[in-house]
């Protein structure tokens, strides 16, 4: 049995950040943080819109850091395939526990409002302690 994943999800190779991962930079910048569980993967967001890398992504919600406080959510995320070789398995898929942070998309789309931060860290693989230090940082 292979490993569990553990820390950030990989990034897309292309993707250029600004900002790199800290607790205050989480803090900072995220608008809503999370503890989920992926339940549902798709569909692709339009790919004439500037949505098109994206993929909606369901999650049960374990606990709200910030920003919500529902029991589920969907939230625009990078495909998890995005950056997988053929003999490399996708970086998340249903049942993957995550820890989700990122910025409202739009005031006035319901419908497209959440879209998780791509860059390295700011959504990871579940861990206990991280989930523990995330908890502080919202304090």
């Amino acid at each position: 049995m292979a490993p569990s994943p553990s820390g950030a999800l990989p990034a897309p190779a292309l993707l250029r950040c600004t900002t790199s991962y800290s607790l205050e930079t989480l803090r900072q910048t995220s608008s809503f943080a999370f503890d989920g569980t992926v339940t549902k993967i798709g569909p692709a967001r339009d790919e004439d819109s500037d949505d098109g890398a994206y993929v909606a992504v369901s999650f049960t919600v374990n606990q709200w850091f910030a920003g919500g406080d529902t029991d589920t959510v969907t939230v625009d995320m990078i495909p998890p395939e995005v950056d997988a070789f053929e003999s490399t398995p996708p970086a998340y898929r249903t049942g993957t526990r995550l820890l989700v942070s990122g910025q409202l998309r739009s005031l006035t789309d319901a419908d497209r409002g959440l879209v998780a931060e791509a860059c390295s860290g700011f959504t990871r693989y579940y861990d206990a302690d991280t989930a523990t230090a995330w908890r502080g940082a919202y304090r």
